[in-house]
């Protein structure tokens, strides 16, 4: 519009609705006030109110209800059929069998805040991270930009390795590989890495494509991993190459702003803080798993969502963070309003057809 093409503008505006987007600025900009008269703009204009109503296919599993505390990662034990959370504030990892007790499993060997968490069963390990986030009062200025991966005995919660990332770096998600290797990405300068199991240093697995990468989901070759960056999209890498490809949003679906990435099948499940509305959404890939086939919203733009974060597969469903209070949180990362009715929770929604 600034630059006086309002047919581009008008293109623009119907791709941003048809991949299911729908800021307010569109309606209050005065920029964007010719082309609010315009004819053309009546079916966009439908289109961005279609995509405000929200969609709620989810239900709920279990509230986090206690001390003010702000969870970030989840995962699930099957065998003591218990969740484990990270929590940004305090620093800890907790757990829970959804039956309204929380039990604290560790606390951040720093004090700093606690971000990523994943479940070796089969070895009998929980791998998280802690981050030193920039700003916040509870971390030292001397320390910030400084993270690690950290290692610890499933059954005692001892410690059992720390290993440091580089300096700067923010190693906020991670994933574990069938052979117990970590792979983690550092969202706030872009690299993803790998720890294999039995190493002390990590690897870089990128050629540096990803402005700000999330968690990452792995592909059933074991060799490409799904990488959402929060900026770009979703990029398929080859970690044996480290060249990396993008799925095409095609004009209909928007894969930026996503937090949690989690394969099941041929299904990603996508955590979206990102979006405008926040979302939950399974992408359908297409047979070569290159590509976006389909899109199903499991939850949008109610009042239970609040600003998710992440989720795990157990069976056929998806559990995921909601209401995580992130936006209850002030930029030196102590909380600036009360949780409503309660504050976090989890919910839950099949992936079945």
């Amino acid at each position: 519009m600034q630059g006086g093409d309002r047919r581009a503008a008008l293109a623009e505006l119907d791709i941003y609705a048809r991949m299911g987007q729908a800021a307010d600025v569109v309606d209050t900009l005065p920029e964007f006030e010719p082309l609010r008269r315009a004819t053309a703009y009546q079916p966009i204009a439908a289109a961005l109110a279609m995509n405000r109503l929200p969609v709620d296919a989810a239900s709920p599993a279990f509230a986090l209800a206690g001390t003010p505390w702000l969870p970030e990662d989840i995962d699930y034990e099957p065998h003591a059929r218990r969740f484990f959370f990270t929590s940004i504030v305090p620093g800890t990892i907790v757990s829970t069998a959804g039956d309204g007790s929380i039990s604290e499993f560790a606390r951040a060997p720093d004090g700093w805040p606690m971000v990523a968490l994943k479940i070796d069963a089969a070895r009998n390990r929980l791998w998280a991270t802690e981050v030193a986030m920039s700003g916040f009062d509870t971390v030292k200025a001397s320390e910030q930009g400084r993270s690690a991966i950290l290692c610890y005995d499933l059954r005692t919660g001892a410690l059992l390795r720390r290993v440091e990332g580089p300096r700067p770096s923010g190693l906020g998600d991670l994933v574990l590989t069938g052979e117990g290797d970590v792979i983690v990405s550092d969202g706030d300068h872009g690299g993803l890495y790998r720890l294999r199991s039995s190493a002390d240093r990590l690897e870089r697995l990128d050629d540096g494509d990803f402005l700000s990468p999330q968690t990452v989901a792995i592909a059933a070759d074991g060799v490409h991993v799904f990488a959402p960056d929060y900026v770009r999209g979703i990029g398929v890498l080859d970690i044996r190459t480290r060249k990396a490809k993008w799925l095409s949003m095609k004009g209909r679906f928007a894969m930026h702003g996503i937090d949690g990435l989690y394969r099941a099948g041929r299904r990603l499940v996508a955590v979206q803080n990102g979006t405008d509305r926040q979302r939950i959404v399974v992408f359908t890939l297409d047979a070569s798993g290159s590509g976006v086939d389909s899109e199903r919203i499991i939850e949008r733009a109610t009042t239970t969502l609040g600003v998710p974060t992440h989720g795990v597969v157990v069976g056929d469903a998806i559990y995921y963070i909601a209401d995580s209070g992130w936006d209850r949180l002030g930029e030196n990362g102590l909380f600036k309003t009360e949780a409503a009715k309660g504050g976090p929770a989890v919910r839950r929604a099949s992936l079945q057809p």
